[in-house]
């Protein structure tokens, strides 16, 4: 964690971190062709729909303007890259209608995905049995 610690940093008031990767991070693969693959598949989806596909465009433009996405350069050199594959969700009747799915869990047979190497942390929901007995002590009513 210590690794991770010294990635932090505020630059122009926003606040910057790394992600918090396990040592197993460097068994991670390069999985362009399964991302590609992916984004090949989602294209050929959006064809035949311009709103959407004009949506998914946008959405994307406004990440690279952001700064929460970067265009992957030219890699045939083959450094060893893992792509973060993704989906769209539609739904109509929400303000947001077309949200982008980004899926680190992605992974070719037998190897590792990016959630595999990040450190999981404590889950902040508390237990449904917790829960339960805090309210039979009456600490809720």
């Amino acid at each position: 964690m210590d690794a991770y610690r010294k990635t932090i940093s505020i630059e122009n008031g926003k606040i910057t971190a790394g992600f918090p990767f396990t040592d197993e991070v460097s068994n991670l693969k390069d999985n362009f062709n399964i991302a590609f693959r992916r984004l090949q598949n989602l294209l050929r989806s959006l064809q035949g729909d311009k709103e959407k596909y004009s949506m998914y465009n946008e959405t994307f433009l406004s990440y690279l303007r952001e700064g929460i996405i970067e265009e992957a350069k030219d890699n045939s050199n083959r450094v060893a890259t893992f792509y973060l594959p993704h989906r769209h969700v539609w739904t109509p009747s929400k303000s947001t209608q077309l949200r982008v799915v980004f899926d680190a869990s992605s992974h070719a047979k037998d190897e590792l995905s990016l959630n595999d190497v990040i450190y999981e942390g404590h889950s902040l929901t508390p237990l449904i049995h917790e829960v339960l007995l805090q309210f039979r002590t009456h600490l809720y009513t």
